[in-house]
């Protein structure tokens, strides 16, 4: 059976969790894609857990992950940012998307 896109949201990653975030990015989602012969995989928001702090532990898993994606599998790979993906400023303007 094909499948043309996996579609993942609300993953919520953060530093309590690495193991599972491990299995799911670098051995479930690649078995699903193969499997399935999936040609996308979306992530619809909220990737990480806190928008006050970027852990860099989960942020390499995300990388080495997308990228292995993108590169091995010859995914396409579409983030959409959630609300906990977007660093707040003071005022609740997202940071670089604030209008000036």
């Amino acid at each position: 059976m094909k499948f043309p896109a996996l579609i993942i949201g609300d993953v919520h990653g953060k530093k309590k969790m690495l193991k599972e975030l491990v299995q799911l990015l670098h051995f479930d989602i690649p078995a699903w894609v193969e499997r399935y012969e999936i040609k996308s995989v979306v992530f619809v928001g909220d990737l990480f857990n806190r928008v006050d702090t970027l852990e860099l532990d989960t942020l390499a898993i995300y990388h080495r992950a997308l990228l292995r994606l993108k590169v091995d599998y010859r995914v396409e790979v579409h983030l959409l940012a959630g609300n906990h993906d977007a660093h707040y400023k003071e005022d609740a303007a997202v940071a670089g998307l604030a209008q000036e």
